[in-house]
């Protein structure tokens, strides 16, 4: 069946902020996909990688935990979200609105990657102590051995004089801003701040862009870069102009579109508070079949799985995603039945669409867009309490108490008005784009006429 990638998160509702709102563009009416589209009355929009797509109302976004390792997800909803956002090899880490505390959770985990000297010296010790057996073992055995010996020595050799410029290197590096932090570990930076528009955590990390610099200050260069070209805003605010929409904020694309990326994230829709969506996109595998409608049948029938719960399913549908084949197929649950009790389903029915895209192009990735519709698990309640498994009675889904999906139809509607609504966002690309020209080209006359 479609199991949603199970996480544990607590994000909060979006807030109003009216300062983002005056300098950011929001127009849900826009549209610069393959077939003319205008978004239904009453629905809203919001702007995820350079793609626009449309719910039947406001949106909560998934966000992180404020704490080092984090995934996105959604607050009394412990259980299903996504995790991954990155941009080119970036990951992005955008939390919910948090304070001091929160940001001190962030900063500790990340100045925690960085080896303190007596970590340095313990481990120039011991790789030095490895080298010294290894070339004693040269002196003897078989030519095969010692020239297996000799790579060991070689590349512990090399490994060490690393060792020693990250000691040089690393460490924090010095900003003026009070919750701010930029650190460098050897050729790897981490950098994150507390915003003070929305009041999120943002953290970026990744490979120096200018790893000559001989200290830990090359990290404070990552950090004014990135409060250059990052920018915080509303889900449902947007720019036309070059750029790529994380969940909470734009990042500034002024040469060109970043071609690798990553996105898997969660939004749910609060006029039906059991469907979640999750999206997920990433650049088209070259070596990938490219039409997605000429594989084998996948769903249950067809594959013949016994899958528990199963009362129906329907697809694959053909579908035209971005202008390129896709298709979609969902299944439909009931209760969940062992030989001696049932209890109910995690999910009431979840539907599913993809399609490879086309290698080369960032305004047709490969993209999977993913509905749960999340039943209440309350049922938990009346279970006993086991003092070795304290959340055997303890539901995971809180928020959702006294909720009921939409009935199948209702949902499968929803589920393909969301999927058609989605296009590239006008002005997205630089035109002209070398990897979308048309699409570039049509977003730019969308911008003349505004």
């Amino acid at each position: 069946m479609f199991q949603p990638h199970v996480i544990r998160r607590y994000p909060r509702k979006m807030s109003s902020m009216l300062a983002l709102l005056v300098v950011l563009v929001g127009c849900s009416k826009a549209s610069d996909s393959v077939a003319p589209y205008t978004t239904p009355a009453g629905w809203s929009t919001i702007c995820l990688d350079r793609f626009l797509i449309d719910s039947p109302s406001t949106v909560e976004m998934g966000a992180a935990e404020a704490e080092s390792k984090s995934v996105y997800g959604f607050d009394g909803i412990e259980d299903i979200g996504g995790g991954a956002l990155r941009w080119g090899k970036v990951p992005v880490l955008e939390t919910v609105p948090t304070d001091a505390e929160g940001y001190r959770s962030v900063y500790s985990g990340a100045l925690a990657k960085v080896a303190t000297p007596a970590d340095y010296k313990s481990g120039f010790k011991r790789r030095e102590k490895e080298i010294e057996g290894w070339i004693q073992e040269t002196k003897s055995g078989t030519r095969e051995e010692i020239a297996s010996a000799q790579e060991f020595v070689d590349d512990g050799k090399k490994r060490l004089k690393a060792s020693h410029y990250s000691f040089k290197v690393s460490g924090e590096a010095t900003l003026s801003e009070k919750h701010a932090f930029a650190i460098r570990h050897g050729s790897d930076f981490t950098i994150g701040y507390l915003d003070s528009v929305d009041h999120r955590v943002r953290k970026f990390e990744g490979k120096l862009t200018h790893p000559e610099l001989e200290s830990p200050e090359a990290a404070a260069e990552e950090y004014k870069r990135f409060r250059r070209i990052y920018h915080a805003r509303l889900p449902s605010a947007f720019r036309a102009t070059p750029g790529y929409c994380t969940s909470f904020g734009f990042i500034v694309e002024p040469d060109g579109p970043e071609t690798d990326i990553e996105l898997k994230l969660p939004f749910r829709i609060e006029k039906y508070p059991n469907l979640i969506f999750t999206l997920t996109l990433e650049p088209a595998d070259p070596g990938s079949a490219r039409n997605i409608q000429k594989l084998p049948n996948m769903d249950a029938r067809n594959a013949k799985l016994d899958l528990i719960g199963v009362k129906g399913s329907y697809g694959p549908v053909k579908e035209t995603i971005l202008g390129t084949p896709g298709r979609s197929f969902g299944q439909e649950y009931g209760p969940n039945c062992s030989a001696t009790s049932c209890r109910p389903p995690d999910q009431a029915y979840d539907i599913e669409a993809e399609t490879f895209g086309v290698p080369g192009r960032v305004d047709q990735p490969h993209l999977i867009l993913h509905m749960t519709a999340a039943t209440s698990d309350d049922y938990k309640l009346k279970r006993p309490f086991i003092p070795n498994e304290p959340s055997y009675n303890k539901p995971d889904r809180p928020a959702l108490s006294g909720h009921v999906p939409p009935p199948f139809k209702e949902g499968q509607k929803i589920f393909e008005q969301v999927l058609r609504s989605i296009r590239l966002r006008p002005g997205a690309i630089t035109a002209p784009s070398a990897t979308a020209p048309a699409v570039a080209a049509a977003a730019t006359a969308q911008d003349h006429k505004k």
